[in-house]
């Protein structure tokens, strides 16, 4: 669990990510936080999303914006669409070009200003925005999606790389060694 900026980010539940998303007051930083709970995506890539990366399939990160610079296209929920559409009906934006997640000086809101609404509103110990990542991810394996398709949605070329965001609990590991 990271502590003091030090350790991993602490992997939530879906109903512990719905409770963390619950407690945030309706505000670009809680449209951010659902947005990367159904991408998985780095908090980075999430605020420098604008509206016109926003389809009605997929929503797509463009190389520039990613860690890999490889262009991502993650398929919509039916919850991140309803969000998303309510979020714009909500700021209006003048063009498809705005931020989704604006700060108060023309540009995206920052890492910082996410952290410290985490900080203020989460419940839980351990959460960074990071947390939204590995959560998002471990959620999919332990549904037993296949990781290369993991993988494909999460920007990783490496499968040992993803393996660090996927968190083991102690009845996953009963589970196997009751296999044996």
């Amino acid at each position: 669990m990271k502590i003091n900026k030090f350790g991993r980010a602490r992997i939530l539940s879906p109903d512990e990510l719905d409770t963390l998303i619950d407690a945030i007051p309706y505000s670009p930083h809680k449209v951010l936080a659902i947005l990367l709970r159904y991408t998985g995506a780095r908090v980075s890539e999430g605020l420098k999303s604008k509206w016109e990366y926003y389809t009605d399939t997929h929503f797509i990160y463009p190389a520039p914006t990613t860690k890999t610079k490889e262009t991502r296209k993650i398929p919509i929920s039916s919850k991140l669409r309803i969000e998303l559409d309510t979020w714009k009906a909500y700021v209006e934006p003048e063009s498809e070009t705005e931020y989704i997640f604006k700060g108060r000086f023309g540009s995206h809101l920052t890492r910082q200003s996410m952290d410290k609404k985490l900080k203020l509103y989460s419940p839980y110990k351990g959460v960074s925005t990071h947390s939204f990542r590995r959560s998002c991810l471990t959620a999919m394996n332990r549904a037993k999606v296949p990781l290369n398709v993991i993988a494909s949605l999460s920007g990783h070329s490496s499968m040992n790389s993803l393996r660090l965001y996927l968190g083991i609990d102690e009845k996953e590991q009963i589970e196997a060694i009751n296999c044996l």
